[in-house]
């Protein structure tokens, strides 16, 4: 916290170096984005995934959705290697490399930076949520759309994503009940996963 802090300060020392008072900006609006800028890039430089596995991530999520959409069903992993253009080997090696990369961050960019429009998904949440009705149908929406994907899931994924989520067992645990590796449940997670991703995000 106190380098996220000192990392503000700097922020604003530069915001005080570079404003330029005839632009008819106030020094506290362009203060506030010289600030949050310093702050998120600071946080980003955190991040120990490189660049390329996120990108990485990025694609197999879209991979995903893309062929669920075109064939109606569960994409199978030798179809979502194929589409990436890699082996069996290579995939199975980016499934399990983006086993740490589940979570998703409210302050990654829903676009590619260079794309159109670069938005953090954090900035699809209003600060102070209403519960109006549209947005009670949109959550309940959501829950419908995320239970049904579930539901959709290949076998062995969606035993993980219960066993694991539900039923609240470890990945060991989880590769006993399953008769498999450890390695192979992280897997199946990371897949399971960023197919869930993938259709959520094409809600957003």
């Amino acid at each position: 916290m106190e380098d996220l802090i000192n990392t503000g300060i700097l922020g604003l020392i530069d915001a005080i170096d570079k404003f330029v008072t005839d632009r008819g900006v106030k020094f506290k609006t362009y203060a506030e984005f010289r600030i949050r800028g310093a702050m998120l890039d600071y946080l980003r430089r955190q991040d120990w995934a490189p660049r390329s596995m996120r990108r990485k991530e990025r694609e197999l999520s879209h991979v995903f959705r893309e062929l669920e959409q075109k064939n109606k069903r569960p994409a199978t992993h030798e179809e979502a290697a194929e589409a990436l253009g890699v082996s069996m080997g290579e995939f199975s090696d980016l499934l399990y490399k983006a086993r740490g990369l589940s979570l998703l961050s409210l302050n990654r960019p829903k676009a590619e930076e260079g794309d159109e429009e670069v938005k953090e998904l954090g900035e699809f949440i209003p600060d102070e949520p209403e519960k109006s009705p549209f947005e009670v149908l949109k959550r309940q929406e959501v829950r419908d759309v995320l239970a049904n994907q579930i539901d959709g899931l290949p076998d062995k994924e969606r035993m993980v994503v219960s066993l694991y989520y539900y039923n609240e067992l470890t990945m060991k645990e989880v590769g006993k009940v399953l008769g498999v590796t450890e390695s192979r449940v992280s897997q199946l997670h990371s897949s399971a996963i960023l197919r869930l991703r993938g259709v959520l995000e094409g809600l957003v």
